[in-house]
């Protein structure tokens, strides 16, 4: 009887995490997901993520927003941001909610709070769509300063801010709404329009950056056959920007590309397609951290003729 008892109990407790993998629901069902994050595999990652974003990530966003509020109270009234420095704001907003996301799925994970958990898939996700948007805004500004510089300095007006404005209001309102699909449905459900958004962005930042490369080294109006003037610096900034988020974008589309193939290739067992969908958000790291590091090279840059004189 009391064995008969204690099998009974025994029966109805949950797997162990370490078990875990064996008993992982199929791919198609948005369970797996969430059993792949209790795993013992997706709980790894997930705090080594976590620790990473905390040690490494976070004190360089708080860095980015320092030098933006200095930035903003040197700044003489009436001469609005860059729109560049305005993308890089709205793009460590969004990071930080990230990192939150990505401590609250832990903490729903070890707390057993699967509410917890979605709460912070869902911080997790709304990066998604909104470093694509942000990193074609930062692209055509810098497109616009090499091949139409006329209209570049038009940037400036009050109904240019008041458009790029609305442009930023547009794409927290797509990283929300689209995010909120992706935590409530299947997460993996995303992946092709995740991909279709990366590769239209990664066209988009490759016509940049090719027709600001044909601007840069075509002769100027009056220089055929005779010794080309030096380009620009400030040009060839702006081409080095557009060229950095290029490969950036390139490494996470061939990465979103690639693992979703073998996530779903016949001969992929379930801790291994679980170690791939988890390990995807590492692959997002060099697209979280381009914008805040072009901010501060450009910082540096501005800041050094003052030092010399």
């Amino acid at each position: 009887m009391l064995a008969d008892s204690y099998s009974s109990h025994h029966a109805s407790l949950p797997p162990p995490l370490s078990s875990h993998h064996a008993s992982l629901p199929p791919p198609s069902s948005s369970l797996f997901f969430l059993s792949c994050l209790e795993s013992t595999t997706g709980l790894a990652s997930m705090v080594a993520f976590s620790f990473t974003n905390i040690l490494f990530l976070l004190p360089l966003y708080f860095l980015v927003l320092s030098l933006g509020v200095r930035q903003l109270q040197r700044r003489s009234g009436g001469v609005p941001c860059s729109h560049a420095d305005v993308c890089t704001y709205n793009m460590v907003v969004i990071e930080l909610a990230s990192i939150l996301g990505s401590a609250l799925t832990c903490g729903g994970i070890l707390a057993d709070a699967h509410w917890l958990t979605k709460v912070g898939i869902y911080l997790l996700t709304v990066n998604l769509s909104a470093q694509s948007t942000f990193h074609v805004l930062t692209c055509g500004e810098r497109y616009l300063a090499i091949v139409h510089p006329v209209s570049y300095r038009s940037l400036q007006s009050a109904r240019a801010v008041w458009v790029r404005n609305a442009t930023v209001g547009g794409s927290w309102l797509l990283s929300v709404s689209s995010a909120g699909f992706v935590s409530f449905q299947n997460p993996f459900a995303s992946t092709i329009p995740s991909l279709c958004l990366t590769a239209l962005t990664c066209v988009f930042v490759f016509y940049c950056c090719l027709s600001a490369l044909c601007v840069l080294i075509r002769p100027g109006p009056g220089e055929r056959g005779r010794t080309r003037q030096r380009v620009g610096p400030s040009k060839l900034k702006a081409f080095h920007n557009i060229l950095v988020i290029l490969v950036v974008l390139v490494f996470r589309f061939v990465a979103m590309l690639l693992i979703p193939a073998a996530f779903l290739s016949p001969g992929t067992g379930p801790r291994e397609r679980c170690g791939l969908w988890v390990g995807l958000v590492w692959f997002c790291l060099p697209s979280s951290l381009v914008l805040p590091l072009l901010f501060l090279s450009r910082a540096r840059q501005q800041a050094r003729p003052k030092t010399n004189q």
